[in-house]
């Protein structure tokens, strides 16, 4: 269990940790909404002080009340737009503005009920676990400053008895707004697999697991917009020689298992930095940045082919592939990379098959 729990608090912490921007948007929402919620029920509150002829002294303790409210949304019209994109901005706002106005209602609380244990405390402190988003370190310090604060209202001007079930109340309510938070880390944790699994699924070819023909392409245009004149890239397109004699004599099941031995032998054979994907029936590429030597690149298409020749899928072997080849240095984009390895295929298929074939421009 215990090591359950640690396992969700790491996917958490690397969860907020690549939401940063996000979370502080939303946070900042929150403090927007709150602020909102908080002048529209204090002018609510003024017309039912009046309408219903309260007494002035019960009207002039909210005063402070709503100027630190008014203050707060003046603040956050002026800094939102440039703290917006800070994680650490946004917390330090958070901070004061949640701790204002804890410390602000606990005194409201305390002042007119002395005698009548702590209601609005502990509903805020649930509000905030529910709303405020953040590390497991920093949203256990908001809570312990919002329930030490009071806790030193209660000390002060509360009789004993009540100031002690208000201490019980709020270390209760903080040991919940910690599973709360828990639940919501849970949460979150599990909808950030969700949005993993399906971003993976968005760019993956379903049968083997390479880059699908889009992604493989806008990773590529990526890597190769921001290399520089003379930075080697090497492109290679893979051809299954004679895939369709596979489906027609074996059946599809085989084919797709050959295809899948293929794609783990260009795993095998290639490095994770290197941009693998699956862009046809039979047909990968497969893009490879930095220097790789001739001889370095002419070891390594005989051992893939020999890994093909000696595989064995059910009662298919002896397999072979057909491979063109673009070598460039002169920062050429995408698409002329593909047109020249193209070009190199179809002379290596015009060659016999089983063999590849380099070229650097048509």
């Amino acid at each position: 269990m215990i090591g359950n729990l640690l396992e969700r608090f790491a996917e958490y912490y690397l969860f907020v940790s690549k939401n940063e921007n996000r979370i502080a948007k939303e946070n900042l929402f929150a403090i927007r909404s709150v602020i909102s919620f908080s002048v529209f029920g204090g002018f609510v509150y003024l017309f039912v002080s009046w309408a219903l002829r309260i007494t002035t002294k019960f009207e002039v303790i909210f005063i402070p009340f709503i100027a630190e409210i008014l203050i707060f949304s003046f603040l956050y019209q002026k800094i939102h737009m440039s703290i917006i994109d800070s994680m650490q901005k946004v917390r330090t706002f958070a901070f004061c503005f949640y701790l204002c106005l804890t410390i602000s209602l606990a005194y409201i609380e305390t002042y007119r009920n002395p005698n009548v244990r702590s209601f609005i405390l502990p509903a805020g402190v649930f509000v905030v676990a529910a709303i405020y988003t953040d590390y497991f370190f920093f949203s256990t310090i908001l809570k312990v400053l919002m329930c030490a604060a009071g806790i030193v209202f209660s000390r002060y001007m509360k009789p004993k008895d009540v100031a002690d079930v208000d201490m019980i109340t709020v270390i209760m309510t903080f040991i919940l707004a910690i599973f709360v938070f828990y639940v919501i880390m849970l949460k979150d944790s599990m909808q950030n697999q969700d949005t993993r699994i399906v971003e993976k699924k968005s760019v993956s070819d379903m049968l083997t697991g390479l880059y699908n023909k889009i992604a493989f392409e806008e990773k590529c245009k990526e890597y190769l917009s921001g290399r520089i004149l003379g930075a080697k890239a090497t492109l290679f397109i893979f051809d299954f020689d004679n895939f369709k004699h596979v489906n027609d004599n074996y059946g599809h099941q085989t084919g797709d298992e050959a295809l899948k031995m293929f794609a783990s032998v260009l795993k095998d054979y290639f490095h994770t930095t290197d941009i693998i994907g699956r862009v046809g029936g039979d047909e990968f590429m497969v893009l490879v940045m930095g220097e790789m030597p001739k001889d370095f690149l002419d070891n390594r298409c005989r051992k893939i082919q020999h890994e093909l020749r000696v595989a064995k899928v059910g009662e298919a072997a002896g397999f072979s592939c057909s491979i063109g080849i673009c070598e460039d240095t002169r920062a050429r984009s995408f698409e002329e990379m593909y047109r020249i390895a193209d070009s190199a295929l179809y002379d290596a298929k015009e060659n016999g098959k089983a063999c590849h074939v380099v070229k650097t421009e048509i």
